[in-house]
């Protein structure tokens, strides 16, 4: 009996554990509210809802976001004018940002940037009583009294008590559909459930053919997502022409061993042509799903298909690629033309001048969310 992809999928999802609000940037799938507003590529959405910061801190990360991180007078002055409570009185009082003088400090914003604008009230920050780590930004009236005491006027930062206030997220991505075809959303809304994207294709336009190095950190997503395990890096690094860690960690798990090893040679820039789809994802299912796979042992291990009819360009898959192609046809991950060609390869300079042979990005990750929900896992 077979167990299919989706159920390990399920079961490692369930196997996750919460990061704490102090960790690095969180790797939920980004869930940007339709009323954020954008500003300098980055989106924004208040909330009136009180909590405290690190609960406030992890509903942003729940969303792919942070607490707000200012880091101009530019973003500032965009955050008061979204805010104004005298442009509507129920977003009037006090938000959370991402700053707390135990998690972070006042010097390192939550998501590790060091803080070089502030914009801090009279006499702040004071720690006033001994007990305040959480930062507001105002959005209200003067707070104080000034005069050598502490004042805060509309807009400024104070250390506040640990106490629940309204609090304000940001987003420092563009959905992943943002710049790609309308009929790719729905699987690219999927790849991002199952954080199956590579930061290295974020605001990227998705509908341009995808490179030999994005498309091994597509395949390291799908090996760490699948496997439960990360990722790590080869110790040394066999490329002349290459020094990406995705590229160095495909290597090292077996997805890919460059175009020329004789002289180190991997290519990261040259598109991805549809035969190197397939062989470098059906290495990542092998290497998930068949203990004791290698690279210099693959020949060794069959893969679990029934052989469709030959395409009619059969003659031109390159014969490494060959089981990868049809592994992948019988599966429906990588599909063929209504003329029943495969297009492995570009082999004319017309073929790459229009790009015969090539995969988009938002194609690829299309195919890694098929690898879930099409391919079966041996019994």
């Amino acid at each position: 009996m077979k167990k299919r992809w989706s159920a390990l999928v399920l079961a490692l999802l369930m196997a996750v554990s919460l990061v704490p609000a102090a960790s690095a940037a969180s790797t939920a799938s980004v869930q940007i509210p339709d009323t954020a507003v954008e500003f300098n590529g980055h989106y924004y959405q208040y909330y009136t809802k009180s909590l405290s910061w690190e609960n406030a801190q992890a509903a942003c990360e729940a969303l792919g976001g942070h607490l707000v991180t200012i880091t101009s007078q530019e973003e500032q002055t965009f955050l008061e004018n979204y805010l104004s409570y005298k442009n509507n009185s129920d977003l009037r009082g006090k938000y959370l940002i991402g700053l707390h003088r135990q998690i972070t400090g006042f010097d390192t914003w939550v998501t590790g940037e060091p803080v070089t604008y502030t914009n801090w009230g009279e006499m702040e920050p004071d720690n006033l009583g001994n007990r305040q780590d959480m930062v507001i930004f105002n959005n209200g009236g003067t707070i104080g009294y000034g005069n050598g005491s502490y004042k805060i006027e509309f807009g400024q930062w104070d250390d506040d008590t640990n106490s629940s206030y309204r609090y304000i997220c940001e987003w420092d991505t563009k959905p992943a559909w943002s710049n790609a075809s309308n009929w790719s959303t729905p699987d690219l809304q999927r790849a991002q459930e199952m954080d199956l994207i590579p930061a290295i294709l974020y605001n990227t336009d998705l509908t341009k053919s995808i490179n030999r190095q994005e498309f091994a950190a597509v395949c390291v997503k799908v090996y760490e997502n699948l496997s439960g395990t990360k990722a790590l890096p080869a110790v040394t690094n066999p490329f002349v022409d290459c020094k990406d860690l995705e590229v160095l960690k495909a290597y090292n798990v077996g997805i890919t061993n460059g175009v020329d090893m004789a002289n180190g040679l991997f290519a990261p820039y040259e598109y991805l042509n549809r035969e190197q789809a397939a062989t470098m994802l059906t290495r990542t299912f092998k290497r998930v799903t068949m203990p004791g796979w290698t690279l210099e042992t693959d020949s060794q291990f069959t893969l679990p298909y029934t052989m469709p009819t030959p395409f009619q360009d059969d003659q031109t898959i390159s014969a490494y690629a060959r089981d990868s192609v049809y592994f992948m046809a019988a599966n429906n991950i990588i599909l063929g033309f209504e003329d029943s060609t495969f297009r492995p390869q570009n082999i004319t300079d017309k073929d790459a001048a229009v790009g015969y042979a090539n995969a988009t990005r938002e194609q690829a990750l299309l195919i890694s969310v098929r690898l879930y929900t099409n391919a079966e896992l041996p019994a």
